[in-house]
């Protein structure tokens, strides 16, 4: 009896793992590198709701959106058309489970509260991240070793460029995954060259370029075609009859144009507004001003910038510096696999070199070929140095060492990505300002907001909310959220509150090497109007401070902006949540403003 409920607890053991496709230690270590990768991304979707604080990403919801308006063609073509429809058809279907009658309703809620929404996009992003760091996993394991793969997986799930982004409604993540997908076809194409192979390659290269325009150089499927007749010798006649008369190679070239097209079809239809768009960004990436007609383009821009300041900074030093040394290491002990998978990066880097505006977010594709050099490297280093001194006792303990140097390697990126987290996980204190808002302001009254600050929109209920730009000029924004365009002086439009962004001050030194402070914007009537008519309410800190409200007020009433900020920063303990400084101030009983 005993044997028998044994060998039936065994079964359902087993069937349960395989359920769940895990049938060696290996992939328990893959299911676990992919449970962190989700659970640091999902930590950081609801960041900043319910106001959108991601650069660009409100855009993208109004444009996802609109097409359920009777805006099929969209007159904005600086992000592929498919990315919005992509994205959009998730809203339709989040539309579906909800209890609104018109898509016009929906819409008109996001504006008003955006998490529904917004929490939809961002999952779909963090599951395109974790594909990624799958895709990352399977990759190395087919072109050099399970643990190769695993780590790979590991340093991009703790990466903290693309976990920053990762739960963003945002083009790079969706169009990484498509990138990593391209690689493993390239890989197939080959090893064995079958036609559906060299057809989901250019599908996935399609697929890539429809969420972002600039990875069109993708070459991963001319890659893995040469490297398929690479044995015969690339200077032989054999070679280039074989790769040019292949039909599958051309019948996959064409492909991916055509299926372009088909998902892109709004390109066709506003064609004009399409090219103007494309050279609208193409003028802001090679020259940061679109709106120049001056040319400015530069061979090779921002290669030292790439090379010595962007990529150390976000990888850390030692993963950059193991993978620059990983990659010709790859080429040398692994050409094969290593001129496929190294073919894609290095024509991008030229590409995105030429760029005047560059940032980490741009040069996230390259970050998971580094981190398979860096695996690769270290994986050789260590099987090299045990067979050398012929150490059989440690060979045992190979995985061990292998992950000992990953870790160690992964210190300051782990530290990096730990610390986003810790921070990112709390509310902003544009989030927390616009609570507090929304429970003490009253219909009618008016918040002047300075631009710097945070758009509140309608979020505080009954409000008008002003928003005033510093030199006087007019300030753009986003339709549905401008309430009133306004001059710089608060006296004539009697808000009822003010919300400065208090971080800007500027730091000087006097004669003596005394550290004081300056407001940013020299406008003497705007802060006189404010320390005459307008109190001390509440300050939003991006840190503790340990100086009482009381004692602010005073320092504020009797001293100014100031001395109020320099009271601040030697107050301050170390930065807990993120956003700006807020300062909220209130209109007093003996003010000449009405509200």
């Amino acid at each position: 009896m005993r044997y028998a409920a044994k060998r039936i607890f065994r079964n359902l053991q087993n069937g349960f793992l395989q359920c769940l496709f895990i049938r060696k230690p290996v992939e328990v270590l893959l299911y676990g590198i992919l449970l962190l990768a989700v659970l640091l991304r999902l930590g950081l979707i609801h960041f900043g709701l319910p106001l959108l604080l991601y650069e660009d990403e409100p855009l993208y919801y109004q444009h996802a959106l609109g097409f359920g308006l009777g805006e099929w063609v969209i007159p904005y073509f600086r992000k592929p058309p498919f990315f919005l429809y992509f994205y959009g058809a998730f809203y339709y279907l989040g539309f579906l489970y909800t209890s609104f009658m018109h898509w016009k309703d929906y819409v008109e809620a996001f504006w008003q509260d955006p998490t529904y929404v917004a929490t939809i996009g961002r999952t779909i992003s963090v599951a395109f991240a974790a594909g990624s760091v799958w895709l990352l996993a399977q990759i190395g394991r087919r072109a050099f070793s399970v643990g190769v793969g695993l780590a790979a997986a590991f340093l991009l799930a703790i990466d903290p460029t693309h976990l920053r982004i990762s739960p963003v409604v945002i083009s790079d993540i969706p169009s990484l995954f498509f990138i990593l997908a391209g690689a493993w076809f390239a890989l197939s194409i080959a090893e064995k060259g079958r036609l559906r192979d060299y057809l989901l390659c250019a599908l996935m290269i399609t697929l890539a370029m429809s969420f972002k325009y600039n990875v069109f150089s993708m070459v991963f499927l001319l890659a893995g075609h040469l490297a398929r007749y690479g044995k015969q010798g690339i200077f032989t006649t054999a070679f280039w009859h074989g790769a040019l008369s292949d039909r599958r190679f051309w019948l996959a070239l064409v492909l991916i144009p055509v299926v372009y097209l088909a998902l892109n079809p709004m390109i066709l239809m506003d064609f004009q507004t399409f090219w103007h768009d494309l050279n609208w960004e193409k003028r802001h990436m090679l020259n940061r001003n679109p709106m120049s007609s001056t040319q400015h383009w530069q061979i090779m821009a921002s290669a030292g910038t790439i090379l010595f300041k962007i990529l150390p900074k976000a990888m850390s030093w030692p993963l950059y510096i193991l993978g620059l040394l990983g990659i010709p290491w790859m080429l040398w002990r692994h050409p094969k696999q290593g001129a496929i998978l190294l073919s894609f990066p290095v024509v991008f880097l030229l590409v995105v070199m030429q760029f005047r505006l560059i940032n980490a977010k741009y040069l996230l594709p390259v970050f998971p070929f580094l981190f398979l050099g860096t695996a690769v490297l270290l994986r050789d280093f260590i099987q090299i140095a045990l067979e050398r001194r012929g150490i059989q006792f440690w060979a045992r303990w190979r995985p061990v060492v292998y992950a000992a140097l990953i870790l160690l390697a992964a210190v300051p990126a782990l530290s990096t990505a730990t610390e986003y987290v810790g921070i990112y996980i709390k509310p902003d204190t544009r989030t927390t300002a616009t609570r507090y808002l929304r429970q003490i302001a009253k219909p009618g009254d008016r918040l002047l907001m300075e631009p710097e600050t945070v758009t509140l929109d309608n979020r505080i209920t009954g409000a008008s909310v002003v928003i005033a730009n510093y030199d006087g000029k007019r300030f753009h924004s986003t339709p549905r959220i401008v309430k009133e365009m306004v001059t710089l002086n608060p006296e004539p439009i009697h808000p009822r509150y003010v919300l400065m962004d208090f971080s800007e001050m500027e730091s000087r030194k006097d004669e003596q090497g005394h550290t004081y402070y300056e407001l940013p914007h020299a406008n003497p009537t705007y802060y006189r109007v404010l320390r005459q008519q307008y109190r001390f309410k509440a300050i939003f800190a991006p840190y503790t401070i340990f100086l009482p409200k009381d004692a602010m007020a005073r320092e504020l009433a009797t001293n100014g902006f100031e001395s109020l900020y320099a009271s601040i920063q030697k107050n301050k303990t170390t930065r807990q949540t993120p956003g700006p400084l807020l300062l909220l101030l209130e209109l007093h009983e003996g003010g000449s403003g009405k509200s």
